[in-house]
């Protein structure tokens, strides 16, 4: 599958479109394609420093690799970016104005900001890291923001090579995943889909590739000719670190994190917070009559909150101030994939930590376990500072 030409998009397709983005990526006239004209916008201490990028390609030309160093304030508050810091995010010089008396949070803020595209990861498509930081699933532009030590791997995306291929990856994917900078205990993360036993690693420079934490039977490296094939034996293997050894005598890390949620974020002004789950099953089960998702929301002062849900009505967004119901509670979304949708409230974001989310079949209650489809232990993880989802 090719990448899709986002403007050509009918009405009939909005359904999936908005399913797999943030309802702020929503392309408008005039807006994206080539030299697309937006604002890099980081937080100086309550004051919005800035760098103007009015030469940013569009998804179908190509990823936007731009050095840290290149980042360079414009403000005049003297403070350039640096990887790593929090409170950044991107805004079209259509929407910039004036920044003249305005605060970081004006920009940056989760409710108060014009139309931007944020840095949030979402759960299968990223490409930031120790030592970059990505936008991601942007229907305008992608851009990776890296230190000069930046160095990636790439997860192999053309869906013949494989039975199950979400959508997700090939809709504006990142395929490029930045190891510098891990550890065995801080690893690069890969989201792969759990019923996929193979992922294929496209690399020139590493040299072995080697399973940590499990049993010599559990999985199978091979070489390939781009790299690596990487064979799960059993979906009981749901999360496995690796060790790259590369060709300059360095060490890296990544885990590959099997699930099968697709998690994405809304946090926009004029709209209400939530988090927008999709539930991947294989096209001839139904999800939606056989699983329900498990959320727990964390606040900071230490309270929890557990909900059941089951999957309802979807809503797709046209506009970020209209919303049009589906009675269809699936939908196709990717090779031999279809997704059940769940919709988890955040109500105000700014005082949680985050929200564990995990799958469980119909039927279990507190004396009877009938089984999950989400991996072990909690799940997922989306962490409402980082705005990222972690395996736990």
């Amino acid at each position: 599958m090719g990448k899709l030409n986002l403007k050509k998009l009918a009405i009939a397709s909005a359904i999936f479109a908005s399913a797999f983005l943030p309802a702020s990526a929503v392309l408008a006239d005039g807006e994206g394609g080539s030299n697309t004209d937006a604002y890099f916008i980081w937080d100086c201490s309550g004051k919005p420093c800035y760098h103007h990028f009015n030469k940013l390609k569009s998804p179908e030309e190509g990823i936007n690799y731009i050095k840290d160093t290149d980042s360079t304030d414009e403000s005049g508050n003297g403070v350039n970016y640096k990887v790593g810091q929090k409170n950044a995010d991107w805004v079209f010089a259509s929407d910039f104005g004036d920044p003249t008396g305005k605060t970081s949070e004006y920009y940056i803020g989760d409710a108060d900001k014009p139309d931007s595209h944020g840095l949030s990861i979402q759960s299968i498509a990223f490409g930031g890291g120790n030592n970059s930081i990505a936008s991601n699933l942007d229907w305008n532009f992608q851009v990776v923001i890296h230190r000069s030590s930046y160095k990636a791997i790439t997860v192999g995306d053309r869906a013949d090579d494989y039975t199950y291929f979400p959508s997700i990856w090939d809709f504006n994917y990142n395929s490029n995943i930045d190891v510098s900078g891990t550890t065995v205990s801080n690893p690069a993360t890969i989201m792969a889909y759990i019923k996929e036993s193979t992922i294929k690693i496209k690399t020139s420079d590493i040299l072995s590739m080697t399973p940590l934490n499990v049993s010599a039977s559990a999985v199978t490296v091979s070489k390939s000719l781009e790299g690596f094939d990487v064979k799960f034996n059993s979906d009981y293997y749901d999360h496995v670190t690796f060790e790259l050894k590369g060709a300059d005598g360095k060490t890296y890390y990544v885990m590959i994190a099997r699930t099968t949620l697709d998690v994405h974020d809304i946090i926009q002004q004029g709209v209400e917070p939530e988090l927008l789950v999709g539930l991947m099953h294989p096209a001839n089960t139904d999800g939606k009559d056989t699983y329900s998702l498990v959320a727990t929301t964390v606040k900071k002062d230490g309270s929890k909150t557990t909900e059941v849900l089951s999957s309802g009505n979807f809503y797709y967004r046209v506009d970020k101030n209209e919303k049009v119901a589906s009675n269809n509670k699936t939908i196709e979304c990717g090779r031999n994939l279809v997704c059940s949708w769940y919709s988890v409230r955040l109500n105000n974001p700014r005082a949680l930590t985050g929200v564990y989310l995990n799958v469980i079949k119909n039927g279990s209650s507190d004396t009877v376990y009938s089984g999950t489809f989400s991996g072990s232990n909690r799940g997922l993880f989306w962490n409402a500072e980082t705005r990222k989802v972690t395996y736990d």
